[in-house]
């Protein structure tokens, strides 16, 4: 377990890699943000938190690289630099590219962290992005790695 004290206005978050074990505690996050997201095993799951989860998101290995999916950052905690900090440390424990979907309106926020619009995807992403566009609107993007 890896723990990264962050600096917030009031209060002090902790970065933290999810033992498997632990991976309820996300969908406990999930649920209480009103999320349908759900982490699963064959997730990385990175979190902050101090007594309970600020935010978190779950990485999974694909292709050449990695999936990031699931960021959802507390309502209460949104506008603090979560997101961000969130998103550098899924960088510093993954090695390749990192491709995500997002939806339209938040291009903007990943391309200004590092992230390009209308990668080539692997197949499997690229298979899965087609489906999920069938239901809502999503644009791809990736951090090169």
């Amino acid at each position: 377990m890896f723990i990264n004290p962050v600096a917030e206005t009031t209060v002090t978050l902790c970065f933290e890699c999810l033992p498997k074990i632990a991976i309820p505690m996300a969908n406990q996050f999930y649920r209480s943000q009103a999320s349908r997201m759900k982490a699963r095993s064959r997730h990385q799951v990175l979190v902050l938190r101090d007594t309970e989860i600020k935010a978190a998101l779950c990485l999974q290995p694909i292709a050449d690289g990695t999936w990031l999916t699931n960021l959802l950052i507390a309502t209460d905690q949104r506008g603090r630099g979560l997101a961000t900090q969130l998103l550098a440390e899924a960088r510093s424990v993954t090695q390749g590219p990192i491709w995500l979907f997002a939806r339209p309106e938040l291009e903007g926020f990943y391309v200004q962290r590092g992230y390009q619009s209308r990668p080539v995807l692997p197949a499997e992403l690229a298979d899965r992005l087609v489906r999920y566009q069938r239901t809502k609107q999503l644009v791809a993007l990736v951090q090169p790695g």
